[in-house]
């Protein structure tokens, strides 16, 4: 409904000049890629825009998984597992095991293991973390969508 809201034009003028939308790519087993939830919300928003004429003014752009498990996959494992402990202290071999998969089974267990997290504290927490001076890598996805608002 948002983009719907801000990429409809009124009196040949729109309420947004530029429309980023960053979305979880979800991807689940790595078969029809085109079956993936992050691609079928891409693909839809990318036909509100069409219709409404606003092709030219939104950029939808999608991770491969969630934001923890790119964050993680952005070199941000050790940050992320002490802000982790700090929300759940007796489940360091938990974040552990999950860290030490890769690729999909990595990313399976990344989410699994936030779905347990009040995502709301973490963010604080990681943002407390980066204002402090922490070392953080944004995922290049992230980059990507900032480097689109700007253009």
């Amino acid at each position: 409904p948002y983009a719907r809201l801000l990429l409809t034009p009124h009196a040949e003028s729109r309420i947004a000049e530029r429309v980023i939308v960053v979305t979880d790519g979800d991807r689940g087993e790595p078969d029809a890629e085109s079956d993936q939830p992050g691609v079928l919300r891409k693909t839809a928003l990318d036909q509100i825009a069409a219709d409404l004429g606003a092709s030219s003014v939104l950029e939808v752009i999608i991770n491969t998984y969630s934001l923890e498990s790119e964050l993680v996959r952005a070199g941000n494992d050790a940050l992320m597992k002490a802000i982790y402990l700090k929300l759940h202290p007796r489940s360091e071999k938990k974040w552990d095991d999950a860290v030490k998969l890769s690729g999909d089974a990595q990313a399976a267990a990344i989410q699994a293991i936030f779905k347990s997290t009040r995502k709301g504290d973490f963010a604080q927490l990681l943002a407390e973390a980066i204002n402090e001076g922490k070392p953080f890598t944004v995922p290049a996805y992230l980059s990507n969508a900032i480097e689109a608002l700007v253009k």
